[in-house]
């Protein structure tokens, strides 16, 4: 009898789990994951597509990173070290680095950089703080942090 019954129990499991399978397109909205980088790359591509707003996407430092990806081939040159974006709580700087005093790259690259650091250096609270490179430009380093 407890051997039946178990059995009984099983099946009973197995129909929920076969009829509870997700869809093709469940899985495919479950496996497409947010992710910041893809995010600057919506803006570049369309601007003014249907694109995620700061609020939505977190806070001050991707409003930051919003503005510079919306700059498009603008330059964005570091000095030594520059202030790209300064809002509320966040601030995007470029340093220079690899032996050269001044460097530069697309606002679209430096955006790229900082959607990394969004990426990998996002923290439970919400807050950020790392650097990158800006992409394909291994002498600007992208530094996002609390502005001094």
């Amino acid at each position: 009898m407890v051997g039946s019954t178990l059995f009984t129990l099983a099946l009973l499991a197995l129909s929920h789990a076969v009829n509870a399978a997700p869809t093709a397109e469940v899985t495919e909205s479950v496996t497409s994951t947010f992710s910041f980088r893809n995010w600057v790359e919506g803006i570049i591509a369309n601007p003014n597509g249907n694109n995620l707003t700061p609020e939505e996407a977190v806070a001050d430092a991707v409003a930051c990173i919003n503005e510079l990806a919306r700059r498009g081939g603008d330059t964005c040159r570091a000095n030594s070290v520059s202030v790209f974006c300064r809002n509320n709580g966040a601030q995007i700087t470029g340093v220079a680095g690899g032996g050269v005093t001044n460097t530069a790259s697309s606002c679209n690259d430096v955006a790229r950089g900082a959607g990394f650091v969004m990426d990998h250096c996002t923290r439970a609270d919400n807050t950020v703080q790392g650097a990158e490179f800006a992409y394909g430009n291994g002498n600007l380093l992208v530094w996002i942090r609390r502005p001094s």
